[in-house]
């Protein structure tokens, strides 16, 4: 997920909740979390969504996570992410 003109490091979770007799419900906890801007984090944003109705994974959070950091990058002014991001190899 972007948001435009700044890094953000952050962290998806879905997680299937208890029906409440022992076993899993058909209901979800989605949630995004991170901080922002990467490289000098002044906020941390998390999204929390239980039973999202159009798609039952972290997705669901991202357009509000997004909305939140831009709002928060206007309202307190602050400056966009100079250095590009980090390209990182990945291990399996």
């Amino acid at each position: 997920m972007k948001v435009e003109n700044y890094r953000v490091a952050m962290k998806t979770s879905t997680a299937q909740q208890p029906d409440g007799a022992g076993g899993y419900s058909d209901s979800y906890l989605v949630s995004m979390s991170g901080f922002f801007p990467a490289e000098a984090p002044q906020y941390v944003v998390s999204v929390n969504i239980a039973d999202p109705v159009l798609m039952n994974n972290s997705g669901a959070a991202s357009p509000v996570f997004r909305d939140v950091i831009s709002h928060l990058a206007k309202a307190f002014s602050v400056p966009p992410s100079i250095e590009p991001a980090t390209e990182l190899d990945l291990v399996f």
